[in-house]
């Protein structure tokens, strides 16, 4: 299957229950891709995908592009059409922290490993070389039993019981951050 018909595939499955009120944008988008052809990076895809967004004051459906977002993000599977080799985990290292005399749990900061997840697996793309990071901290968020005697530490809570990640790029060392929470 080529990246373009791939694209058109995602396009059509994402806008299946919302057909989008205009179709001139996503139509644009997909003929950028089919121009672009089997050369197309994944990041050069989502640079060609923002660039065909349309502005605020634009006349297009609430669903053309946030339906889109999240089907990039929760859906798609790049790897049907994209050769991407997963780079090897990081090993998983915990360690036992404390703050002054307060202990932390032990699970509240992991170097490497594979991330525990809150929504759904979406590793970042590495937008130098194009290739999947792999995790290189994450920490959980404190809970309300340690953050309400040691103020503090308010500042390690991340939402709603979050977790925030560094992500590393194993080829070239650019790193990216994200924060997931219930």
């Amino acid at each position: 299957m080529t990246k373009y018909e791939w694209t058109k595939k995602q396009v059509e499955m994402a806008t299946l229950e919302h057909p989008p009120k205009n179709r001139a944008y996503i139509d644009s988008f997909l003929s950028a891709v089919e121009k672009a052809g089997q050369s197309l990076t994944r990041t050069q895809f989502f640079e060609l995908y923002k660039a065909s967004v349309p502005g605020e004051d634009e006349d297009v459906d609430y669903f053309d592009y946030p339906v889109l977002d999240d089907h990039w993000v929760l859906v798609a599977d790049f790897k049907e059409a994209w050769d991407i080799p997963a780079p090897p985990a990081l090993p998983r290292i915990t360690t036992q922290a404390a703050a002054g005399e307060t202990s932390l749990p032990a699970d509240f900061c992991t170097l490497g490993g594979t991330p525990d997840w809150i929504q759904n697996e979406c590793f970042p793309i590495c937008h130098k070389c194009d290739g999947d990071m792999v995790l290189f901290l994450q920490l959980k968020s404190l809970p309300y039993e340690i953050t309400e005697k040691e103020k503090a530490l308010e500042a390690c809570t991340f939402g709603d019981d979050g977790h925030f990640y560094l992500f590393l790029c194993p080829t070239c060392g650019t790193h990216k951050t994200s924060l997931e929470c219930h």
